[in-house]
Formats: structure tokens, C-alpha cells, sequence
């Protein structure tokens, strides 16, 4: 059954504060890299903050962010937490009060974040926080493709062209090598992900996401 339809335009965003969330490197990019940039275009101060990232992981990530503003995401601000992969439930109460910590003097009127179907458990945990901890915002769940699947229905799609598809392909695969182990991680699922949201939206391609909680008016 088609959820029903989120009246947002593009100029909803036009110079907003976005924070994206993501318990592992690579997964904003997978679920949001089309969005991001045609929030930068819009003049969005984006914030970019992964929960758990060490060793290899940490330098696959270093390195996406600093191509990905050298590229025009306008990230003005980023935080990497050192939490452990798959670990994150054991340390609920940690992550939550340094998060916390960073976010809760901070202006946010958009969060992008996991959505709580997602199979995995880090993204599950990143999902529960999310709605724990931020009150105010308007908050959106991206998908990330995987093994297990996903009870995944989003309701609301951002369409991309042919230019900001490749972009995105090509990022993820040059830069997160030690994802590519991975029969799922390739080029075909990303691009068919979007194709198939790009069906589900009349478009040729887009990023879909699952509203969570969508505000009318100002925020106070």
C-alpha cells in the first residue's frame, strides 16, 4: 500500500541546518549522497556525524569527507566517534550522552538517520537515539541495501539525474576498498537502488526515504 504524500518542496531545505547521521562509514553516502548534494546547492550547512569508526574504517572515511567537500557537499562540520562495529547496543547509554554532548545546544531543523526497520543493529541503536534524543526537527530514514533486506516504504523521494548518480557510484567505490569484499557492495545494487525509487516516483532516478516526523509551521 502507498504511504501517503509528504507536501515538501525543495525550497522547504533552502539554507537549513541538516544533520546526518550514520553508525558506520559509508552509510550516509549510501543512503544519502544524492540528497546531500542538492541540499548544498540549496545553501544547507550540512553536519556529517558517523558513531564508529577506527583503524581502516577511519581513513576510508577521512578521506570521503574531505573529497566529498572538495566536491561541493557543503559539510561545515564533522564528527567521527570511535564506538566499536556491531557493538553500539552495548554502549547505548555512552553514544547517546556523547551525542548528547555535541548536538544539544546545536541548531538542527533537518536529520537524516537509519530507519528503525533496518536489520542491522548498530543502525537499529543510531534509529532509537535518533528519536530519543531530538526533539524538535524533522527527521527522515535513508535505507541501506543489504543481505538480510529490509522492511523499507518510503513515502518521500528526492529525484537525481544521470551526473549525481554516477557521482555517487563512483565515490563509494573509490573510496571504501575494504567494503568491496562484500558480494552486495557494487556498483549494480547502488545504481539499482535508485533506479527502483526512481520508478516508484516517476523519475528516472532517486533516493527515497521514510518520513518519521515532518513539521508544519516554525520551529519555536
Amino acid at each position: 500500500m502507498r504511504l501517503p504524500h509528504v507536501d515538501l518542496n525543495m525550497n522547504d531545505f533552502k539554507d537549513k541546518e541538516v544533520l546526518f547521521l550514520g553508525a558506520h562509514p559509508d552509510d550516509i553516502e549510501i543512503g544519502c549522497f544524492g540528497v546531500m548534494s542538492l541540499l548544498s546547492i540549496l545553501g544547507c550547512n550540512i553536519t556529517f556525524c558517523i558513531c564508529t569508526s577506527e583503524g581502516i574504517r577511519k581513513d576510508e572515511i577521512d578521506k570521503s569527507v574531505e573529497d566529498l567537500k572538495k566536491n561541493g557537499i557543503n559539510i561545515q562540520n564533522n564528527y567521527m566517534l570511535d564506538f566499536k562495529d556491531t557493538k553500539l547496543y552495548e554502549k547505548k547509554s555512552e553514544l547517546k550522552d556523547k551525542l548528547s554532548e555535541i548536538f544539544s545546544d546545536k541548531k538542527i531543523d533537518f536529520i537524516f538517520t537509519h530507519s528503525r526497520n533496518d536489520l542491522h543493529q548498530d543502525h537499529r541503536l543510531v534509529a532509537e537515539i535518533t528519536l530519543e534524543l531530538f526533539r524538535g526537527p524533522n527527521i527522515f530514514a535513508y535505507e541501506i541495501p543489504k543481505f538480510d533486506g529490509n522492511s523499507f516504504k518510503p513515502s518521500l523521494y528526492f529525484g537525481l539525474n544521470h551526473q549525481i548518480v554516477r557521482k555517487k557510484v563512483d565515490h563509494l567505490m573509490t573510496h571504501y576498498k575494504s567494503q568491496q569484499r562484500k558480494i552486495w557492495y557494487r556498483p549494480s545494487t547502488f545504481e539499482a537502488t535508485m533506479s527502483l525509487r526512481g520508478v516508484e516516483s516517476g523519475k528516472y532516478f532517486a533516493e527515497g526515504f521514510e518520513v518519521i516526523k515532518y513539521i508544519l509551521g516554525e520551529h519555536q
